[in-house]
């Protein structure tokens, strides 16, 4: 088992090596001076795997970093009146379930995965148990170093840090044993990348009993804290039995590892296709690229607008609870709502923007077979079409942004925070901050086009650019400054930026937005 761990954590990071020459191969500038022989360069080879192992080094303490202070600590500060320590270890159990579910490490598909058990045949239980096993140690070295900061910095009890570790990798084989005993009655593998609308209520259930149950004053004492870890810490024994005999772990992998084949597999394209209207009374009366958009837009609908109607609806019935919370404990929403900034507009914006979906459905259901053609490249046509798919997009995502800008409007008059001027800034904020990501991601479509014909993103710079805004905007919440003159600013920001990305389009989307191998 120490053998087939260890041949795995070297396909593993080769693949990992040749990610990262590829990504500077790719890079605009730097790839005209790269030699012919780039891959095959020892000290280049050498580079990037020293860059690998320390990525692994650090996902180890990074991840689990930003978690804990942006998850945790930096979501007490909106809870002064709390006991530190009792609000840490509340909002903890609840995250942990939470992650036990969407992150267990088994059940993920992995292109690492694929090669080792499809390509190599290595033995699916040998491998199963040796990589899992790594990953526990990891997650419980990652959870141990948190666990002693998190007690520096707040205070917590001895005990209940000792425990953090354990209760963490303890609650995941817990659930990792219960999915594993699941699919053995079912035959049904969980697959982390195919979340249900069940597992989304859990998400959203677990969220609102992390946050949402403070509010109410009402936190789980520490002592029950205490008493729910150890249960879980002592069920993960008979859990590390199940994982470690479980037999149909080759079964498992071959349902699992179908999402992870490096073409568009059968099940993808029948998803595909049930998401696409077929009706014969589809038809439009415009002509050349508007003709063609508009038929897109019909017969995608239910991939484009589904989700964000959904979005739009949940932030209605979001504004609904709060507003009951703003009844039931006036003074206590009134000082969570004290805390708010506008910068906060950029983060749900960011998380709720639909510019990667249907960025994706574009290249999948249409521009992976018109780029064959030549005529699809010209100029003309390729920025019309730019504009179009632009409009549209923006579109689909100002419904989002009116719902999310009008209900805090209501809710910060319903506190009796804020002005009338301030609730007509945070729509229009919202807004075109919708329209910056619109913009953002189909601008790097057009210039990156990362899109394999599996629709796996192969481009690292789209990655960087994907995250960018997610930092930018940290520094943004830091700055003092009053609500009118941080909006104007951003909307004048938006709007530059808007133009900026038509004129780079104009200019080298006629380059970039080809086929990518």
């Amino acid at each position: 088992m120490i053998q087939t761990l260890a041949v795995s954590l070297s396909l593993k990071n080769t693949y990992q090596v040749n990610c990262i020459m590829y990504a500077i191969k790719q890079t605009p500038i730097i790839n005209r001076f790269l030699p012919d022989d780039f891959y095959g360069a020892y000290k280049v080879k050498l580079f990037a795997n020293v860059l690998s192992i320390l990525w692994e080094i650090m996902s180890t303490f990074a991840v689990k970093l930003l978690y804990f202070g942006a998850m945790l600590i930096w979501a007490m500060c909106f809870y002064p009146a709390a006991t530190k320590p009792q609000l840490f270890f509340h909002i903890l159990i609840f995250l942990t379930v939470l992650g036990s579910f969407t992150n267990t490490y088994i059940f993920k598909p992995r292109k690492d995965k694929y090669y080792a058990l499809v390509l190599l045949r290595m033995d699916s239980r040998y491998y199963a148990v040796s990589n899992y096993s790594y990953y526990i140690l990891k997650t419980f070295i990652g959870f141990a170093a948190m666990g002693a900061l998190s007690s520096c910095l707040i205070g917590l009890p001895i005990l209940q840090s000792v425990l953090i570790p354990f209760f963490v990798v303890g609650l995941k084989l817990d659930v990792v044993a219960i999915l594993l005993k699941y699919y053995e009655h079912t035959g049904n593998a969980p697959n982390e990348d195919k979340i249900n609308y069940i597992i989304w209520g859990l998400i959203l259930l677990l969220l609102l009993c992390a946050y949402g149950l403070p509010l109410l004053g009402v936190i789980l004492p520490i002592e029950l804290s205490t008493v729910l870890m150890a249960f879980a810490i002592a069920g993960s024994f008979l859990s590390v039995y199940k994982v470690c005999s479980f037999r149909l772990y080759h079964s498992l992998y071959r349902q699992i590892l179908s999402q992870a084949m490096c073409s568009v597999t059968p099940n993808e394209y029948n998803h595909a296709e049930q998401a696409i209207s077929f009706e014969p009374n589809i038809y439009s009366s415009k002509k050349g690229a508007d003709y063609l958009n508009a038929l897109f837009v019909k017969r995608h609908r239910k991939v484009l607008w589904r989700s964000s109607n959904q979005i739009a609806l949940g932030f209605m019935a979001l504004t609904v609870v709060l507003l009951l919370i703003s009844y039931l404990c006036p003074s206590k929403m009134q000082l969570v709502l004290s805390k708010w900034s506008p910068s906060f507009l950029f983060f749900m914006m960011y998380l709720v923007n639909r510019g990667g979906s249907f960025t994706k459905a574009l290249y999948m259901n249409c521009d992976y077979s018109l780029l064959n053609y030549n005529f699809f490249k010209k100029a003309d046509l390729v920025f019309k079409l730019f504009i179009i798919r632009l409009r549209e997009l923006i579109k689909i995502n100002i419904l989002p942004a009116l719902s999310i800008g009008m209900g805090l409007g209501v809710i910060m008059y319903a506190n009796g925070i804020g002005k009338v001027t301030d609730y007509i800034l945070w729509i229009l904020l919202a807004m075109c901050l919708s329209a910056f990501f619109s913009v953002h991601y189909l601008l790097m479509y057009y210039l990156l086009q990362p899109y394999t014909s599996g629709t796996d993103v192969k481009s690292g710079h789209y990655r960087i650019l994907e995250i960018a805004p997610f930092f930018i905007f940290l520094r943004v919440i830091k700055i003092k400054t009053s609500s009118i003159f941080l909006g104007v600013i951003s909307i004048g920001m938006c709007v530059l930026y808007y133009f900026i990305a038509i004129s780079l389009v104009r200019k080298y989307s006629t380059d970039t937005f080809r086929q990518r191998v």
